[in-house]
């Protein structure tokens, strides 16, 4: 019984040890922890950011906006489109800046615009 529960153990561990092949809409800065409040630049990616490879054009986004001491604050209006440049190819994304005031955390939230999933038929 224990060798037939190691097995089993052995094969989940094995399982879960693949790379995960999915593409996440990702909100991008080189600089995640900062020392002062200054301007920081953003980039709004549809890729496989986990193997740095296949870009998605992504559609304008439903929301994006930052929250910060409980005070949220819209910046969809500040998106400027641009061409994001992977290892294997180019996709359509966006970019903004946004200055920071002080410390704390700024959680950056972005609702991405729906697409069609030509592989799963959905």
């Amino acid at each position: 019984m224990k060798k037939a529960i190691f097995m089993l153990a052995g094969v989940l561990v094995l399982a879960m040890a693949v790379p995960a092949m999915a593409h996440f809409q990702m909100i991008y800065t080189p600089e995640m922890a900062l020392e002062k409040g200054k301007t920081i630049e953003l980039k709004l990616v549809f890729t496989h950011p986990f193997e740095a490879g296949h870009t998605m054009d992504m559609g304008q986004p439903e929301q994006f906006f930052v929250v910060r001491k409980e005070k949220k604050k819209d910046l969809l209006k500040t998106l400027k489109p641009i061409t994001w440049t992977s290892l294997t190819n180019n996709g359509a994304a966006y970019e903004t800046s946004c200055k920071l005031r002080g410390m704390g955390d700024n959680v950056f939230c972005l609702v991405p615009a729906p697409y069609l999933e030509k592989e799963e038929g959905c």
